[in-house]
């Protein structure tokens, strides 16, 4: 009797870790595990950047990315090309490797299409070591390979842990309130950059939407918010 227990208690336990797994890569296969990825890497990068502003330059200084809290868009892409091309990945060197080239390309194509769109950079690794363009670095590139090891070894599987505990519909449902929140975010800092290029451009307002984003995102506003902005066209 008490060896059958045993083996019942044995199978009632592999039961539970199966379907416990299960819900876990069925979580992992939720569209909205990315748009809630993208939001935690918006805020690590945030809080990344004001630690090292707090080193590098002595004080507290504004490094958000978009226009309303404390977000640095591209490290939020950052995780969530992670998290697409290298879950699955079993190596740790070819996820370091992998991490590279993914930080090294993101960091490139994000500085030039800020540069051609907006006539701005948001860093600028001119007289760093093995720079390219002073849009991305080898030394930084180095350090992104260890990051990605570090994300897809222990926190992207911690992420999926937490996720699993939550009520599926419920979690979805902030999900989808956070998407939309950083939607509109990003809309608005593109419309309210874009008419501040304008502005350095001579253009005067055509409209009232021109109009309202003059008033209430001037340029003071803007570099208040975006201190590490570059202008370089």
């Amino acid at each position: 009797m008490i060896i059958g227990d045993f083996f019942m208690e044995g199978r009632l336990n592999l039961r539970n870790e199966k379907i416990k797994l299960n819900k876990k890569d069925a979580r992992e296969n939720k569209i909205y595990i990315y748009f809630i990825i993208f939001f935690l890497g918006c805020i690590v990068g945030f809080t990344y950047e004001t630690i090292l502003g707090i080193f590098h330059l002595g004080g507290l200084y504004s490094k958000q990315g978009l226009l309303i809290g404390p977000f640095i868009p591209v490290y939020g892409t950052g995780a969530v090309l992670f998290t697409v091309f290298l879950k699955n990945m079993k190596s740790k060197f070819n996820i370091f490797i992998a991490s590279i080239l993914i930080c090294g390309i993101l960091e490139y194509f994000y500085s030039f299409f800020q540069q051609i769109i907006f006539g701005t950079v948001s860093w600028d690794y001119q007289g760093e070591l093995l720079n390219i363009d002073g849009r991305t670095s080898i030394v930084f590139a180095i350090f992104w390979g260890i990051i990605g090891v570090l994300y897809i070894t222990y926190v992207y599987p911690t992420i999926l842990e937490i996720i699993s505990h939550f009520n599926e519909k419920a979690f979805s449902k902030i999900a989808l309130v956070v998407t939309v929140f950083m939607s509109i975010n990003i809309l608005l800092t593109v419309a309210t950059s874009y008419r501040q290029t304008m502005r350095y451009k001579g253009v005067k307002a055509q409209n009232g939407i021109d109009i309202f984003l003059d008033k209430y995102f001037s340029d003071e506003v803007l570099n208040n918010l975006y201190t590490n902005r570059i202008r370089k066209e």
